[in-house]
């Protein structure tokens, strides 16, 4: 299991390694920010993007996580 929250990744439109790459399906507005959801092979994964850099529905785009703030999980334990 992998874990890291929305903050902690970056949105691109173009491929990037270890991107979980999807269509957006919401964007929400935060302000400042907003959040992003990509669906990921049935899966939704969230990115926030600053304000004036969000992506429209329907787009695809990946989601590039910062390996020094994901966690990662094997049999329950943290790795």
């Amino acid at each position: 299991m992998y874990g890291v929250r929305p903050e902690y990744l970056a949105y691109s439109a173009e491929p990037a390694e270890g991107a979980f790459g999807g269509q957006v399906a919401i964007v929400e507005n935060l302000g400042a920010s907003h959040l992003v959801t990509l669906d990921v092979n049935d899966v939704s994964v969230q990115a926030v993007v600053p304000e004036g850099s969000e992506p429209a529905v329907g787009d695809d785009g990946y989601a590039v996580p910062r390996r020094d703030r994901a966690l990662v999980y094997r049999n329950g334990e943290l790795v």
